[in-house]
């Protein structure tokens, strides 16, 4: 949680004569403190929790994902750079899926891969439509959840494996951001070049990109 305050004047500080300070106390108002500083405030006005500064980031890197998600071409969906690469479809799919991972981290305390439903696939993409459609879905679900995550629950342990493997074991706040927000923003950024592979525009995302913004 980050805290902002005001610290007024020391107490007992001497700033010259009495007189001298006569003007700056009527300023004040007579209370010792001028008047563009808060005499008493209620600190929770003051207050950020973990969560509200989460969601300014979170929405930021959500709308580049689905301007990316937005440009799949629909013709080359089984396209693929290298034979142990990720098809495009595929690749789509996973970015549009990740959220749903992240309303795993705020609603439950693990999760383990070798309990899937059995028959469960990757999500593979069949046009822009369809994973879009999955993709926001997810999206507003998992906002949902992290606003109404407090800072009590952000600092819980929080684990993900598959089996005995372990790839977290840490704080839940750490969870969302690398397998999830961290995860997101790599694998859109590995379609930007499944994009321009195959002609399509990149859009712009930090800053320019070659196709636009410039």
């Amino acid at each position: 949680m980050v805290l902002l305050y005001i610290q007024g004047e020391s107490e007992g500080a001497q700033l010259g004569s009495a007189d001298e300070r006569e003007p700056a106390r009527r300023e004040s108002g007579g209370g010792g403190f001028p008047r563009h500083c808060a005499k008493s405030k209620n600190l929770k006005e003051d207050e950020m929790g973990l969560s509200e500064g989460l969601l300014a980031e979170f929405d930021q890197e959500m709308v580049s994902a689905r301007k990316t998600l937005e440009r799949i071409p629909e013709d080359k969906l089984a396209w693929k750079p290298h034979e142990k690469s990720m098809g495009l479809g595929r690749l789509a799919g996973h970015v549009a899926e990740l959220p749903g991972l992240g309303v795993k981290v705020v609603e439950v305390d693990s999760l383990d891969f070798a309990n899937r439903p059995p028959g469960q696939k990757p999500l593979v993409a069949e046009s822009q439509k369809h994973v879009l459609e999955i993709f926001d879905k997810n999206v507003e679900q998992l906002r949902k959840g992290i606003a109404a995550t407090s800072d009590a629950d952000w600092s819980k342990n929080w684990t993900l494996s598959a089996g005995e493997k372990k790839f977290y074991d840490g704080p839940r706040i750490g969870a969302l951001r690398r397998m999830v927000m961290n995860h997101i923003i790599h694998h859109r950024a590995q379609l930007g070049v499944y994009l321009r592979l195959n002609g399509v525009a990149v859009p712009s995302v930090y800053g320019p990109s070659a196709d636009e913004g410039r």
